[in-house]
């Protein structure tokens, strides 16, 4: 017969407290926390610092989000690029060779001909998940997380000393206002 051993140092086994001990590390809620500050981990001692960071995402997010989703729910963005895009990712999705219609003279061209894209294939797949709005949503993420690595590379700059300017959030704040600003430019007409 085996004997259980329990990690408490010759105590006797108490279940609800174990209990208790596993719930406490599983909780929902806490590891909603674990992966967001996981998501931003910098080395900071500073709570008020992360939030702001964290809320600065989320807002340029609902920012990007109603500029580029709303834009499309009301038929205001550029037809050409999008459509064609849209188009093609639609019929690989469909398992089907993409063609390009949208040209002045009327003749139907191979997709991969015209716009030589592989990585439609890979986005493929999420277009069953976001339908027509595939590609807006991936440049949302994209451009996020390009402001996300700015704002890390300028926080182990500044950990390391080497990064002089006084408002080192300068850089990301500048690079997200001025996607905001572009997308108001289409240069797809």
């Amino acid at each position: 017969m085996l004997k259980s051993t329990s990690k408490l140092s010759g105590e006797q086994f108490d279940k609800s407290l174990y209990q208790r001990e596993q719930s406490k590390k599983f909780s929902f809620i806490g590891n909603i926390k674990r992966a967001i500050l996981q998501l931003f981990g910098y080395k900071s001692a500073n709570r008020k610092q992360k939030i702001i960071t964290i809320s600065v995402f989320i807002l340029f997010a609902i920012i990007y989000s109603s500029i580029s989703l709303v834009n499309h729910y009301y038929f205001r963005t550029a037809a050409l690029d999008l459509g064609l895009y849209n188009n093609a990712i639609y019929n690989f999705a469909n398992f089907s060779m993409p063609k390009y219609t949208l040209g002045t003279s009327g003749v139907e061209q191979p997709f991969l001909a015209t716009h030589f894209s592989l990585i439609t294939i890979l986005y493929a797949p999420f277009y069953y998940i976001f339908g027509s709005y595939t590609l807006l949503i991936i440049q949302i993420f994209s451009i996020l997380f390009a402001g996300y690595y700015i704002y890390v590379f300028t926080e182990r700059e500044k950990e390391r000393k080497k990064f002089n300017h006084k408002n080192y959030s300068t850089y990301t704040i500048l690079f997200n206002m001025g996607y905001i600003f572009c997308t108001f430019v289409r240069f797809s007409q």
